[in-house]
């Protein structure tokens, strides 16, 4: 519960209420977001000749399409009318900027751009809402396939609005979602001695260049553990949520919670799991 005013958010006096204890008002303010999110994913199902309309940012593996742009824009400003007194960061604002309140919306406008310019179709729209610093709100949706992601603090995550539950394998009997954090390759050594030591221990990997995807998978069940050795907020500040309200833990590779106003590291799975894959962690140091 965080003290203050925020217009937009269910308060008694001067506290802010958490979304367990102001069920109906929190879920008008998710269905709202996800209207927002779909109508959004419209520029991305029309997109267009999109390898013309992309540039790289900080190297040949950090692309940006006017798409990317023209999605967070539209977000912003969607999500500003709904809560003015709100902060918001958003992958592709300026350079080195990151909100100066703890509570904010954090966007990823696409998730999965490289899969987006090579009409891998496998990407998703992502908006969190941070409140006191930890995520109360989810909304991650796959245009292609039609399926949103959802979650409130202490409420449950869903699918489409059926609820999700995270797998309940061991890590012998699991499938390794895992990143590859291109942007930042002094991290691959490491990253991938785990990989191997994971794979040699589990059933089989799989990577999919959205991290945003693979978490939403986590809480699905369609993956029993995720992880990636870099990731801004953005790709994780509301499908981290997702994981928590299935059932499962996330944090850091080395166990500590995790941080909304940068960047760092993301070890997810149910928490059976995730004890012995953060054990292997530990042990490669």
């Amino acid at each position: 519960m965080q003290e203050g005013s925020l217009s937009c958010l269910p308060s008694q006096g001067q506290r802010i209420l958490l979304p367990e204890e102001a069920r109906t008002e929190w879920q008008a303010l998710l269905d709202k977001i996800q209207a927002a999110v779909r109508q959004a994913s419209r520029l991305m199902l029309d997109a267009s000749d999109i390898r013309s309309k992309t540039r790289q940012k900080t190297s040949r593996a950090d692309l940006v399409t006017t798409y990317d742009v023209a999605i967070q824009k539209e977000l912003q400003m969607m999500l500003n009318r709904l809560c003015p007194d709100l902060g918001f960061l958003g992958e592709e604002g300026e350079p080195g900027t990151l909100v100066n309140r703890d509570s904010f919306f954090v966007v990823d406008p696409i998730d999965g751009t490289t899969n987006f310019v090579y009409d891998y179709r496998h990407s998703a729209i992502s908006v969190g809402l941070i409140l006191a610093g930890e995520p109360v709100l989810a909304c991650c949706f796959d245009p292609y396939l039609d399926e949103c992601f959802t979650a409130l603090k202490g409420l449950g995550a869903k699918l489409n609005g059926a609820p999700l539950q995270i797998g309940r394998q061991e890590l012998s009997g699991s499938v390794i979602l895992f990143g590859t954090s291109p942007y930042n390759p002094e991290t691959r050594p490491k990253s991938y001695r785990y990989l191997q030591a994971l794979h040699e221990e589990g059933r089989d990997v799989r990577r999919s260049g959205s991290a945003v995807l693979d978490l939403a998978y986590v809480a699905a069940g369609r993956g029993d553990l995720f992880f990636e050795s870099h990731l801004s907020p953005w790709d994780y500040g509301a499908a981290a949520l997702l994981v928590k309200e299935a059932g499962g833990k996330v944090t850091r590779l080395d166990g500590q919670p995790l941080r909304y106003d940068r960047g760092g590291s993301v070890l997810a799975g149910n928490p059976r799991v995730w004890q012995q894959a953060q054990e292997i962690w530990a042990s490669l140091d």
